[in-house]
């Protein structure tokens, strides 16, 4: 089966006949790595995590090429529609082998040559986590404990609340009115965060969860 490649919404097999060949490339998350040596000792010390906590990765590159049987003109044509459409730009990227998720980055259409008419090379500097095409959104009418489950990506809920309520999770626990807030402190790391609401009133969490 063909496919194409989901740029800001647009499909390119369908829009402009242009089909994903197999070369996609997507590079490893590579980590922040920052390690210090220890003078007279073994080894060094693995600063990697201070002061975060958790692991942060450099930008991701991924590349591919989009091909289409046609003529010099109307290559050259198709190419600075793309260019003028994205070319330079942030946008979202969704690729066929994980629908799920989205690319978000920079892209830029790549060097042409009269050899290789009908190919199009792409580069998208990437952010590290590839992101959930939808939002992950769960509710609790009234006391109980709920819980959060997140992928690998650092999450900071929206809470819509109907009314006064309090919620407590891993030895925090915090007073919330009615209406929309964000909690800083209320950071989902990935797996399962239980909360516990104590209250009459509705809560919604509202995230974008994400993987590497």
């Amino acid at each position: 089966m063909l496919y194409g490649v989901i740029i800001n919404g647009i499909n390119t097999l369908d829009e402009y006949g242009l089909l994903l060949c197999a070369d996609l490339k997507i590079s490893e998350p590579k980590l922040k790595e920052n390690r210090v040596d220890i003078p007279g000792g073994d080894g060094s010390l693995n600063m990697s995590y201070a002061p975060q906590g958790i692991a942060v990765y450099y930008d991701r590159e991924i590349t591919f090429t989009l091909f289409k049987s046609m003529g010099e003109e109307e290559r050259d044509e198709l190419v600075t529609t793309l260019r003028n459409a994205w070319h330079g730009l942030e946008v979202d990227l969704i690729l066929p082998n994980d629908t799920r998720h989205y690319w978000h980055g920079v892209i830029s259409f790549g060097d042409i040559s009269d050899y290789n008419a009908g190919k199009i090379p792409v580069k998208m500097t990437a952010e590290p986590y590839k992101l959930k095409t939808t939002l992950t959104s769960v509710t609790q009418q009234g006391e109980g404990t709920i819980k959060l489950t997140n992928e690998r990506r650092p999450a900071v809920p929206a809470i819509s609340a109907t009314g006064s309520l309090t919620l407590a999770w891993s030895g925090n626990s915090v007073a919330i009115d009615a209406g929309e807030q964000i909690i800083p402190q209320l950071v989902l790391l990935q797996g399962d965060t239980e909360i516990t609401v104590t209250g009459s009133a509705t809560v919604t969490f509202t995230y974008r969860e994400g993987s590497l």
